[in-house]
């Protein structure tokens, strides 16, 4: 049975509008969107390897710590 839209949480309505916005797309607007997409997870990987680079130098942060960091880090998908 089909979802009403009146029914629909704002969460879902703003989802909805953005898969609609995406699937009207041109094959060339989805390209430069897939781009810049990336461009900003790998701006976003730098940016935590660097605060990574940071933590690592300062007083009080073990070896033990730096690791810690540095695997949640993976693990959340920060870094890859």
């Amino acid at each position: 049975m089909k979802k009403h839209s009146c029914r629909m949480t704002d969460t879902e309505k703003e989802m909805h509008d953005r898969a609609v916005k995406i699937r009207k797309m041109t094959d060339e607007q989805l390209c430069k969107y897939i781009d810049d997409t990336q461009g900003k997870n790998d701006t976003r990987d730098k940016s935590v390897s660097k605060f990574l680079t940071c933590v690592a130098g300062l007083k009080g942060i073990g070896k033990t710590t730096e690791n810690k960091l540095y695997y949640l880090a993976r693990e959340k998908g920060f870094i890859d």
